[in-house]
């Protein structure tokens, strides 16, 4: 299931992440890696949800950060770097269900955009909710930072 498409103003929200390089053959398979070498040695702070964040367009290869929301200080260390989501104006969607079906939610957002006459900015990112072993509750609010 996928939400209407909203219009919000987001604040940023610091992370802490790992940087890596994906492109659309690649990016879940790359995601599911650095998500793996984050949580095998995580900073010691306080976690949110895990959040991707994505530099340019990940169709054509991009960069993108792994990790969590830093709900209190930490030193980064080794590979995971201190960045935050950006704040202004974003398209947010939200999916319900499989991962393997994101694809609605971002079709959904990239219609809009275009029946809207809006244009994405250089960040887009997902945040995943809690994790349930029954596909269909699983969300991820997907954000799509526009153009002024």
């Amino acid at each position: 299931m996928v939400s209407a498409v909203n219009v919000v103003e987001v604040q940023p929200c610091p992370l802490a992440a790992i940087r890596g390089q994906a492109d659309r053959t690649s990016l879940s398979k790359v995601i599911r890696q650095l998500f793996d070498r984050f949580y095998a040695a995580p900073p010691k702070m306080e976690r949110g949800l895990n959040v991707v964040l994505y530099h340019g367009n990940p169709a054509h290869g991009t960069t993108i950060d792994v990790g969590v929301q830093a709900l209190s200080p930490f030193e980064p260390s080794g590979d995971v770097i201190a960045l935050s989501t950006p704040g202004g104006t974003a398209a947010t969607v939200t999916h319900l269900g499989p991962y393997e079906r994101l694809g609605e939610a971002y079709e959904a957002i990239l219609a809009w955009l275009a029946q809207n006459g809006r244009e994405p900015g250089e960040m887009s990112w997902e945040v995943y909710g809690h994790w349930t072993d029954n596909q269909a509750e699983l969300r991820t609010d997907i954000y799509f930072l526009l153009r002024q």
